[in-house]
């Protein structure tokens, strides 16, 4: 399976630190919400690809999860989804 890459020009300054849903085809934005359960009923039985919007201002990097240190440095949620803010 390909996977495309989404449309990021119809993201906007207001769908920031937002969940959105795209049609599969990453054509058109069908529903944006600050909560996952309330994007899922908007989006209803659709089908749809759904990600929360990071600030336009961040950065981020793939993270290896063999460099995930056993100290317990970080917050687990940066090793657990693989990614890194910075």
């Amino acid at each position: 399976m390909v996977v495309k890459a989404p449309n990021l020009k119809l993201l906007k300054k207001v769908h920031e630190n937002k969940w959105v849903a795209f049609s599969r085809d990453y054509r058109r934005l069908l529903a944006v919400s600050p909560a996952l359960s309330s994007l899922q009923k908007k989006i209803g039985t659709r089908e749809a690809v759904v990600m929360w919007v990071l600030p336009f201002r961040t950065g981020y990097a793939p993270r290896n999860p063999s460099e995930i240190p056993q100290t317990g440095v970080g917050s687990e949620a940066d090793y657990f989804t693989g990614w890194r803010f910075v």
